[in-house]
């Protein structure tokens, strides 16, 4: 992922909210099955 490393505090802002999502969407992917 080359943006990744990008300096640009818009690019590692943008980069941050991306990985909360992902880990947002994998916490609740992991968490799905004991919430049945």
């Amino acid at each position: 992922m080359a943006k990744a490393i990008d300096p640009s505090p818009i690019d590692r802002e943008t980069w941050i909210e991306m990985a909360k999502e992902t880990l947002k969407s994998c916490v609740e992917t992991i968490n799905s099955p004991y919430n049945i």
